[in-house]
């Protein structure tokens, strides 16, 4: 498991949560994108979290592009592995292996939280 990255909010700084649950269609996954982009020129910090049939879109590369755009982006491991996905240590655009837990400190973390599910 990769090592874990300071989660702290940066001072002054707001943050949008973002939870994908089940597999979204293409307009959905665009409009994440585009909350991204919106986001890093509002200087918001985003966090998404891909769990249930949501880690199906690790492989998507609009998840890559949202990452590009300062999303973090993180999934549950345990929800990778149940649907036969490879745990990719190295997943070249930064999607971190995560669990539930992580996924109770975002909600608590931001202020606004957007579950699609």
């Amino acid at each position: 498991m990769r090592a874990a990255r300071d989660d702290r909010k940066r001072p002054g700084a707001r943050r949008l949560g973002v939870l994908i649950l089940s597999r979204q269609s293409d307009a959905v996954l665009e409009t994440v994108c585009g909350l991204c982009r919106a986001a890093r020129v509002k200087d918001v910090e985003v966090q998404i979290f891909l769990t249930g049939d949501g880690v199906h879109h690790l492989r998507d590369p609009r998840m890559a592009s949202a990452a590009k755009d300062g999303a973090r982006v993180r999934f549950c491991a345990l929800n990778a592995v149940e649907r036969g996905l490879d745990l990719d240590p190295n997943y070249p655009w930064g999607a971190e292996e995560s669990s539930q837990y992580e996924l109770a400190c975002i909600v608590e973390g931001s202020d606004r939280f957007l579950a699609l599910t």
